[in-house]
Parts: structure tokens; sequence; C-alpha cells
């Protein structure tokens, strides 16, 4: 991974398969979740496969985690996107943290990485 192209930490939501029919955000969307079966992705590219299409020269990278809506992010959870956040940042990686509902649980991921908002925002 070079300096200077974004990289990307999507936080989609990904439980199990029984809950991600019934509670994930995923069916609006027009991407995929890497973790749907091709049923449950009715013919949806994965997010990454189409970055990789459209900017492939961008070297953008998208990491996944499985997270539920409404529910906190386990401890293990948190730590393994901390470490890949923290290599990332020290690699030189511009990083976007994503989450479908906007704030609960990337908020839960800067709090745990002891980030704070920017208040121009």
């Amino acid at each position: 991974m070079g300096q200077g192209p974004p990289g990307i930490t999507n936080h989609d939501p990904l439980p199990t398969r029984a809950q991600a029919r019934r509670r994930s955000e995923l069916s609006f969307y027009t991407f995929s979740g890497k973790d749907e079966s091709p049923g449950e992705a009715r013919g949806k590219p994965h997010f990454q496969d189409w970055l990789a299409k459209h900017y492939s020269k961008r070297d953008i990278t998208v990491i996944e985690y499985p997270t539920t809506d409404f529910q906190p992010i386990n401890e293990e959870t948190l730590q393994r996107i901390a470490g890949d956040v923290e290599r990332l940042l020290g690699d030189g990686r511009t990083i976007v943290l994503i989450d479908s509902g906007g704030q609960t649980r990337t908020g839960s991921v800067c709090k745990y990485l002891g980030l704070v908002e920017d208040p121009r925002t």
C-alpha cells in the first residue's frame, strides 16, 4: 500500500444471514456486502469490485467488519478495526469510516481510537 491514495474502511451492517434479511440496510444499497450469499446479493456488485472497475488507479481498499444496527460493536471487532486504522494511518493512508446509519457505530470507533470530531462539521 502506497502513500496518498485513499483507503476506505467500511462498517456496513453484516450480522448473521438471518439477521441480515431482517435488519440490514444492504437491501437498500447498490452494492452487496462481502458476507452476502449470491442470492442475498441479487447480482449487486461488491463495493470493492465497483471501485476497482471505476477507480483502478486509486488503490482504494474496502475493509468490512460485521456489525448490527442499533447494537454496540463488540470489543474484539473494535480492536480489529483499531488495529487496521492505526496500521493504515501509519502507512500514510487516508481513512474513511463509513456507517450506514452515519453516527452510532462510526462514533463508537472514533471514541475507541480517541479521535475527536472536526468542529467545522
